[in-house]
C-alpha cells in the first residue's frame, strides 16, 4: 500500500481541522478524519499504489454550530510499489587461489568475480557462461552457478568463487542484485576470465591525494577572470579516471552555501572558476574508471584576493539621447546601470535605488557591450545615471554622471544597403554603404540581434570617397547565426531608421593559431624567474589561455609551467642554467588547440644570486 503526506499553513488555531479524500474519479469524498485545532500536517495511509487521489482540508466548527470554512484541495498520484533493485558495480575477475604461506597465486582452476553491492538488505546472483569452444570467444548461455547467490556485504566486496576443469575454455561472468519487494536489477557488464591464467583483482579504491590550492587572478589567467589552481601528486593507480571536487564558497565571516561539483583530471593541475574576495572550501575525491569508487579526501580552504572594479565611463550629449562609452578595467565583470530623466540637473548624489531611479540594465563583459544609449527630450533634457561596477560579487565604487541634451545637433541621413564582406569563426565584417550626405567624423552604430554591440565606428575621408565602410564585429561564437543592422550617428544624434537587417552565420571553429613568444630573465630575480611574453595569433579570441612549457635541452623533457598563461608577459620559474621555452594556444574560448610556437631560450646566468 502507499501513503501521502499532506501539509498546509494554519489560518487560525482555535477550530478543528477536517481532512477528506477520495479517488479522483469518484464523485463523493468517502474518507474523513478530524484533527485537533492548530494541526498543519497529516499522513494518509492505506492508499492504492499508482492511483490518483484528491484531498481537501478545511475548518469545521464544533457542534452545535458546525460551520465550515472554504476548503483547499490537492490531487496526487501515489507511487507504484514496483521498484527495481540497484545493480552491483565495479566487477573485477580473478583466477587462482592465494597461497597462505607465500602470498603468491596458485593456479588451480579457481576463478570468480567480486563486485561492490548497492542493495541492502539484498543478494547478488552470479551467472556464468562457458566458451562454446576453446578460443572461439563466443558464449551462448549464462546460467546461475551452484552457491552463486551471495548475501550482499556492506562496506566490503561481495565475492563468488568457483572451480573449472582445465578444458582450455574461458568463462564469462555477470551478476545482478535481488531484494525483497523489488524487481531484479540490470546485470553488470560481462567480464571474461581464463581460470588457468593467474589474475589478481586491482587494488580498490584509490586513496585520495592531498591537494594544494593557489589563487590565479586576472593578471595571470585572462582578463576579468579568477581561478583556483588545484595541484596534487597524481596516484600511480592506472584505473584512476579523474579527480572530482566539491566546492563551497562564502563571504568572509559568513556561512558556506550549497556545494557544487567540478570535474578535474587524473594528473592535474586543475582550474576551478572563482570570484574575487570570496572564501572557498574545496574537497577532493578520486574517481575510478567505472565512475563508482569515489574516495573523499581532506577539505582545503582558500581566500581569493579582493580586487576593486574601476571602469572608465564617458558621456556624450545628443539631441535625443545621452551616449555612454564604457571601457572595462581588468577586474570588472558586470555593471548595474541606474538612471533618471529629469527637467533639471538632478544635483549631487547617486541614483541607485528604486526610490530615485530605475535599474535600466546590467552590462556584462562577456556580452561585448561597450556603449549605452538613454533617451532625453525637450521636456526632460537631463540624465542622472549611476554605474555600479562589480568584480564577481564584489562591488566597486559607484560612478555618477549628470548630462544635459545637446540642442544644436541635427540627425544624419539613413545609411544604405549592407552586405557581408568576410567572416571567421569569431568575427564578421560587413560592408555598410553610405548616403551622399555622410561626412568624415560621422559614426556608425552596430546593433547585433537587436542590441547595441561594440564601439562606434568612425567614418573617415577614405570611407566617404569609397562610399562605404567595413564594420567588424568580434568576440562571436562559431557556427552561430547573428542579425546585424546599423544607424548613422552625428554628434550623438542617430539617423531616423535602421538599415535592413542582415543575417550572417559565423564559420565553424578550426585550430587556433600558434602564438609567438619571447623570453628573457626577470631583472628582479634573474636566478629563478623568467619573463615569457606571448603574442597571440590573429585567429585567437581575446581571453584565450596558453600552456607554457620549459626544457633544459630544447629537444625533450618538456615540463608544463602553466596552463593559464595569457597574451602578454608571464612570470615563469627557471634556473641559472640555459632554459628553453615553448607555448601553444588552449581551446578554452573555442576551436581546437594550436601547434607549438617556435622554441626560445635564455642563456646561462653567471651573475650573483
Amino acid at each position: 500500500m502507499s501513503a501521502v503526506d499532506l501539509a498546509w499553513t494554519a489560518g487560525e488555531t482555535t477550530t478543528p481541522v477536517v481532512v477528506q479524500w477520495k479517488e479522483t474519479a469518484d464523485t463523493l469524498y468517502d474518507h474523513e478524519v478530524t484533527l485537533p485545532a492548530g494541526s498543519t500536517r497529516y499522513r494518509v495511509r492505506g492508499l492504492e499504489p499508482d492511483t490518483s487521489y484528491t484531498f481537501r482540508v478545511f475548518y469545521r466548527e464544533q457542534a452545535p454550530w458546525a460551520g465550515e470554512s472554504t476548503a483547499i484541495t490537492a490531487t496526487v498520484t501515489t507511487e507504484s510499489t514496483a521498484r527495481t533493485a540497484s545493480a552491483p558495480v565495479n566487477p573485477r575477475i580473478f583466477a587462482g587461489s592465494i597461497d597462505p604461506t607465500t602470498g603468491g597465486t596458485v593456479v588451480d582452476g579457481t576463478y570468480g568475480l567480486e563486485v561492490t553491492a548497492k542493495e541492502f538488505p539484498g543478494f547478488t546472483v552470479f551467472e556464468v557462461a562457458v566458451e562454446d569452444s576453446a578460443g572461439s570467444d563466443t558464449y551462448t548461455t549464462y546460467n546461475p552457478v551452484p552457491r552463486g547467490t551471495i548475501q550482499n556485504v556492506q562496506g566490503a566486496r561481495t565475492t563468488w568463487r568457483g572451480l573449472a576443469p582445465n578444458d582450455g575454455k574461458r568463462r564469462s561472468i555477470r551478476a545482478k542484485a535481488i531484494a525483497p519487494g523489488k524487481d531484479d536489477s540490470d546485470y553488470t557488464p560481462v567480464v571474461d576470465v581464463d581460470p588457468y591464467t593467474a589474475t589478481r583483482p586491482k587494488d580498490y579504491p584509490i586513496t585520495c591525494p592531498t591537494i594544494t590550492l593557489a589563487a590565479v587572478t586576472a593578471m595571470s589567467a585572462g582578463v576579468g577572470s579568477a581561478y583556483i589552481r588545484v595541484s596534487f601528486t597524481a596516484p600511480s593507480a592506472t584505473w584512476l579516471a579523474e579527480m572530482r571536487y566539491s566546492v563551497r564558497f562564502k563571504e568572509p565571516g559568513g556561512d558556506y552555501g550549497a556545494a557544487t561539483t567540478v570535474r578535474g583530471t587524473a594528473t592535474g593541475p586543475d582550474l576551478i572558476p572563482a570570484q574575487y574576495g570570496l572564501v572557498y572550501e574545496v574537497t577532493p575525491s578520486t574517481v575510478t574508471s567505472d565512475g563508482e569508487a569515489i574516495t573523499e579526501g581532506t577539505a582545503t580552504e582558500i581566500t581569493m584576493p579582493g580586487v576593486g572594479a574601476e571602469p572608465t565611463i564617458t558621456a556624450t550629449a545628443g539631441s535625443s539621447s545621452i551616449e555612454y562609452d564604457i571601457a572595462y578595467d581588468a577586474p570588472t565583470t558586470s555593471i548595474e546601470v541606474w538612471s533618471v530623466q529629469t527637467a533639471s540637473d538632478p544635483g549631487a548624489g547617486t541614483q541607485e535605488n528604486a526610490s530615485s531611479a530605475t535599474l535600466v540594465t546590467t552590462l556584462r563583459r562577456e556580452d561585448g557591450r561597450t556603449s549605452l544609449s538613454l533617451a532625453v527630450d525637450s521636456t526632460n533634457p537631463w540624465r542622472g545615471t549611476t554605474f555600479i561596477p562589480y568584480a564577481g560579487v564584489q562591488r566597486g565604487d559607484a560612478i555618477t554622471l549628470h548630462t544635459e541634451r545637446d540642442t544644436s545637433a541635427s540627425a544624419p541621413a539613413d545609411l544604405g544597403t549592407v552586405t557581408n564582406s568576410s567572416k571567421t569563426s569569431t568575427t564578421v565584417t560587413n560592408k555598410v554603404n553610405l548616403a551622399g550626405s555622410h561626412v568624415a567624423g560621422d559614426q556608425i552604430e552596430t546593433y547585433r540581434d537587436g542590441v547595441v554591440s561594440g564601439s562606434l565606428y568612425s567614418i573617415t575621408s577614405t570611407n566617404v570617397t569609397n562610399g562605404y565602410a567595413l564594420v567588424t564585429s568580434t568576440g562571436l561564437v562559431a557556427s552561430t547565426s547573428y542579425s546585424f543592422k546599423y544607424k548613422a550617428v552625428r554628434d550623438g544624434v542617430r539617423s531616423a531608421n535602421y538599415t535592413t537587417p542582415l543575417s550572417v552565420t559565423t564559420n565553424s571553429a578550426g585550430a587556433l593559431d600558434a602564438p609567438t613568444i619571447a623570453a628573457d630573465r626577470d631583472g628582479s630575480d634573474p636566478c629563478g624567474t623568467a619573463i615569457v611574453t606571448v603574442t597571440k595569433g590573429s585567429n585567437n579570441p581575446s581571453g584565450t589561455l596558453y600552456r607554457i612549457e620549459s626544457s633544459a635541452t630544447g629537444t625533450g623533457g618538456w615540463v608544463v609551467q602553466t596552463s593559464a598563461g595569457v597574451a602578454g608577459a608571464n612570470t615563469i620559474a627557471c634556473t641559472e642554467d640555459e632554459t628553453f621555452f615553448r607555448a601553444l594556444a588552449l581551446a578554452n574560448t573555442g576551436g581546437t588547440q594550436s601547434a607549438y610556437s617556435t622554441t626560445k631560450s635564455i642563456d646561462d646566468y653567471s651573475g650573483p644570486c
